[in-house]
């Protein structure tokens, strides 16, 4: 396959990683040091690296920098955010300096000190500073900008400016503000006033408003919940109406991801019964999903380990490696067969790792040797803490990938994706084989965030399925604006077919998602898929070089 050819020239010569030990090391100290000799990009890349990795005493530094024009001001806007979003202490410091950026004539500059206000929140913002931003986020003309000023000004203000808020965002002319306000202003309003956003033609709208019922309480809201439940038009209207009202759940439906939208709304009585005796592995995997974040205990894990569905084992594996014992790696090595799936076999060996530290004994190492030349990275990565090392198998280095698109035709029309195998080479000749192979075809959207993501690729349809294989992460700086198209994946290195197109700007996902491509024409479409919605045809158009 394209991307076997792929991995193999990336294994041979792999490019640095964009992080590695997640602290500050020596060069980056030298980086630092010579702060005053970096220009342009190199300078760029250094405040970002500050926003992901920096600390209290870098602060001072990154106000100096929001002084400066585009495109090192933005960098250091987005790096506050960034110190915001890792909660870093004395943060709040650079409130002031980021409103005072709100009035910057450059609109990059602009977005990013609303990234800034947004992720460092206004909770220990001085009341002046409040008031500039209250008089100030309507005018942005940027839409990004004022959704992201409406919710850091929505969690700290009161009843009555919240009212205020949520009126001007639902009346505002982008949807993405619309949504902010109905997500973020919406608490302590009439049930009454929401229920009429239920029958907007905008399916975001719907959604949203339908959550900010389930956060309501009163009759209002619960006959608003059962009409629209009754009212099929939203694929979602069950799980948004169950989740705002949960009770033991409703296991009658024939599809299996209603029900399993259900599962996930149980405590402890009844999961077991539905990851063992429910005849669809949605359901199962839903449940089996629920007692490991929130039910997990040693006997489960066990008991889920033993388990005929593969992931389902993987979720035991999962929840042994939290609540498990070292007496049970022989459970854990037992399951492995030598031709397991790959899920299975990563949940395995981090519980291995995580219950043996490490150290394990002559004859389990001679257990595992055997999978020392196993291509996933993320596999090789726990052989690694094991003391476990071998080189994957490698195939031939593939010819240079001429330039591509992607023309994705959906139910609600064709959006033509950009390819970019410069950023990407890995994922873009894996999707390309994936698309070729006609594996998206008919596929399930199962993910929908209004003003962030659509998300598709999971063959089962409900985020748990991939095509039998994962790829590396190709971690670039590469922004992720409205369009972006990126791999989905549950940790490092574990991404395999789930992809998404984003709605908006989202700073915090460059460095951490492999993007590899952006949506060049018919953005809207991506933007108008529901959950249930299907993708017809992935088709690749080679362009000449």
């Amino acid at each position: 396959m394209v991307w076997a050819a792929a991995w193999a020239a990336w294994a041979q010569d792999p490019a640095p990683p964009i992080e590695t030990d997640g602290k500050n090391g020596p060069e980056e100290a030298t980086a630092w040091a010579g702060w005053a000799a970096l220009e342009g990009g190199a300078r760029v890349r250094a405040l970002e690296r500050l926003g992901r990795k920096g600390s209290v005493e870098d602060i001072p530094t990154l106000l100096a920098e929001l002084q400066n024009p585009w495109p090192v001001g933005a960098a250091a806007g987005y790096a506050l955010g960034e110190l915001g979003r890792r909660q870093v202490d004395g943060v709040g410091v650079a409130i002031p300096d980021l409103v005072r950026a709100l009035g910057r004539m450059d609109p990059r500059t602009r977005i990013a000190a609303a990234y800034g206000i947004k992720r460092i929140g206004l909770a220990q913002a001085t009341d002046a500073a409040v008031a500039q931003v209250q008089a100030n986020w309507a005018h942005q003309r940027q839409p990004e900008a004022r959704a992201w000023l409406l919710e850091a000004l929505s969690k700290e203000s009161d009843a009555a400016r919240r009212a205020d808020l949520w009126f001007a965002g639902v009346e505002d002319a982008s949807r993405l503000v619309q949504v902010a306000g109905l997500r973020y202003a919406s608490e302590g309003l009439d049930p009454a006033v929401l229920t009429a956003f239920l029958e907007d033609h905008d399916p975001w709208i719907r959604l949203e408003a339908a959550r900010a019922l389930g956060r309501a309480t009163g009759d209002v809201a619960d006959q608003a919940l059962a009409a629209y439940r009754g009212d099929g038009r939203d694929p979602w209207s069950h799980v948004v109406s169950a989740r705002a009202r949960p009770g033991e759940g409703d296991f009658t439906s024939g599809d299996p991801h209603l029900r399993a939208a259900h599962a996930r709304l149980l405590g402890t009585r009844g999961l077991d019964a539905l990851v063992e005796n429910d005849p669809s592995s949605i359901v199962r995997v839903a449940a089996a999903s629920v007692a490991r974040e929130r039910h997990g205990t040693r006997e489960r894990g066990l008991r889920y380990l033993r388990s005929q569905d593969p992931l389902v084992q993987a979720l035991g594996a999962d929840i042994l490696a939290e609540h498990g014992a070292p007496r049970d790696l022989a459970d854990l090595v037992n399951v492995l067969g030598g031709e397991e799936p790959e899920e299975v076999l990563r949940a395995s060996l981090a519980a291995i790792t995580s219950l043996s530290g490490g150290e394990i004994s002559p004859a389990l190492r001679a257990r595992l040797q055997p999978y020392a030349s196993h291509s996933a990275l993320r596999v090789q990565v726990l052989l690694d803490k094991l003391g476990i090392s071998g080189a994957p198998e490698k195939s031939s280095t593939p010819s240079p990938a001429s330039p591509s698109m992607a023309h994705v035709q959906t139910t609600r029309g064709m959006f033509i994706i950009e390819l970019r195998s410069d950023w990407a080479p890995l994922a873009v000749a894996n999707f390309k084989d994936l698309a070729i192979s006609g594996f998206f075809d008919g596929q399930r959207v199962h993910r929908v965030v209004p003003g962030f993501v659509t998300q598709t690729g999971c063959p089962r349809g409900d985020g748990w399925g991939g095509p039998g294989h994962t790829i590396p992460d190709e971690l670039t700086r590469v922004p992720f604006e409205r369009g972006a198209v990126g791999m989905a994946r549950a940790e490092p290195h574990s991404g395999g077919s789930q992809w998404f197109v984003t709605h908006s700007a989202q700073p915090h996902l460059a460095g951490q998602y492999t993007q590899f491509g952006r949506v060049v024409q018919g953005r809207h479409v991506p933007e108008r898929l529901t959950i249930g919605d299907k993708i017809l045809r992935v088709q690749i158009k080679d362009l000449n070089p």
